[in-house]
């Protein structure tokens, strides 16, 4: 369980790092793409790399981390910079939340993102796309969310198949060493109770119900 856990910290870790490499390196050339959107300066440079360190910690605290992702999504796109990889980002934290939790909660901390999420698409700095872009926004978080859950349902049907073939093999196995035990007390019971040679009985030496059986016989 330790190494197992270890491991998870540090893929992480490294999806973490590789996202946050990706998104100050690509998020300019996105700008270049995006007239009017906000230059990329120090502070977005700070709210793409803590939206992507949240992620180090989002098996463990999922609900947490898309807190924290979302938060700094916002204010990045309230403030008007451009779309970019930190959408990546906020992707993954919606997914690992419809994958790691019950989808009752896991909806209702998606809705609270999606709330939040849609603020800027009227109250940006920048060009604010209005009506239009909430059924863009959306998609951010419905995609994630609908593939996260069906994720989850595959994964629970596929334990629950594994525990039922498990059981099925326990219960084949108990039956078959009941049947096994049965013509084994037979065997024994026939040698012994009827004086059949030596030879009639597979096993070397009576089990321990019949030579208790033939010690009782004697002592009478």
């Amino acid at each position: 369980m330790w190494r197992s856990g270890w491991q998870t910290t540090a893929a992480d870790a490294v999806l973490a790092v590789v996202l946050l490499g990706f998104g100050l390196l690509a998020t300019g050339l996105a700008g270049d793409n995006q007239p009017g959107s906000r230059p990329v300066d120090a502070a977005c440079r700070a709210l793409i790399a803590l939206a992507a360190l949240a992620l180090s910690v989002r098996r463990r605290v999922p609900v947490v981390t898309l807190a924290v992702v979302t938060v700094a999504t916002s204010t990045y796109l309230l403030i008007g910079y451009p779309y970019g990889p930190i959408l990546l980002t906020f992707l993954v934290a919606v997914y690992t939340v419809a994958v790691r939790l019950p989808v009752r909660p896991a909806a209702l901390a998606t809705g609270g993102t999606l709330v939040l999420l849609l603020t800027h698409v009227f109250f940006a700095r920048g060009p604010a796309p209005g009506w239009t872009g909430v059924l863009p926004a959306s998609a951010w978080v419905v995609v994630p969310f609908a593939v996260g859950v069906v994720v989850r349902i595959n994964r629970e049907a596929a334990a629950r198949a594994r525990v039922e073939q498990a059981r099925s093999r326990a219960e084949q196995a108990r039956r078959q060493a009941t049947r096994s035990g049965c013509a084994l007390r037979r065997r024994c019971t026939t040698w012994w109770g009827t004086g059949w040679p030596r030879s009639a009985c597979r096993r070397r030496s009576p089990c321990t119900c019949c030579r208790s059986g033939r010690s009782r016989r004697r002592s009478r």
